[in-house]
C-alpha cells in the first residue's frame, strides 16, 4: 500500500487509550516489507495518524510539510539518497525537542555508535533505539516511551517560557 497518510482500520472503535495514539508519526524505512510490518504494527495499536518516507530525503521533506503534525519519527539508519544519520545531523540543526525519534538499524554497532555521537543532543530531539528484527511489542514500547519523554520536555520548556515572561513583565 502506497499511501502518504494511513487510518487506522478499527475507524470510531479504534483502542485510542492514550494520548500517543493521536500523535503524528512518520515511519521511515527504504525496504517496502519493514515500512509495511511497522505501519500495520502501528494500526493494530490505534495509532491513527501515521505518515510513510521511504528515504532520508522524503522524510526531511516530509518534517517540513508535517512540522506541527509529526511528533515521532521511526528511522532506519541504511537507506538511499540520504541515511538515517544524515537526517539526525539535520535534524540536530533544527532543534525540535518535542521530536521523538526511534532509530532501527540491522546491526547493533551501528546503533551504538549513533546513540554515542547523537546521545548528546538531547536538548534537540528524544532518542531511541532498536535492533532488527525486532518484536512489536517492543517497537511499540520504545515509542511510546519516546513520545512521554517529548511531551514532557514540551511542558518543561513551556513552563520555562511563561517563568521567563512573567520575569520579564514583572
Amino acid at each position: 500500500m502506497n499511501q502518504h497518510v494511513r487510518k487506522s482500520r478499527q475507524g470510531s472503535d479504534c483502542r485510542d487509550t492514550g494520548i500517543f495514539k493521536k500523535a503524528g508519526i512518520l515511519v521511515t524505512e527504504d525496504d517496502t516489507c519493514t515500512r509495511e510490518l511497522i505501519l500495520d504494527i502501528l494500526d493494530l495499536e490505534g495509532y491513527s495518524d501515521v505518515l510513510q518516507a521511504a528515504d532520508g530525503v522524503e522524510c526531511l521533506s516530509k518534517l517540513k510539510e508535517h512540522e506541527d503534525r509529526i511528533r515521532a519519527v521511526v528511522l532506519d539508519l541504511a537507506m538511499p539518497r540520504l541515511s538515517g544519520a544524515d537526517v539526525l545531523e539535520s535534524l540536530a540543526e533544527l532543534a525540535r525537542p518535542h521530536l521523538a525519534i526511534l532509530m532501527i538499524a540491522g546491526h547493533k554497532e551501528k546503533l551504538s555508535a549513533l546513540q554515542s555521537q547523537y546521545g548528546g543532543l538531547g536538548d534537540h530531539f528524544c532518542l531511541d533505539s532498536i535492533t532488527k528484527p525486532f518484536e512489536p511489542p517492543l517497537l511499540v514500547e520504545r515509542l511510546e516511551e519516546l513520545l512521554g519523554k517529548a511531551r514532557r520536555r514540551t511542558q518543561e520548556l513551556q513552563g520555562d517560557m511563561h517563568h521567563k515572561l512573567r520575569e520579564h513583565v514583572s
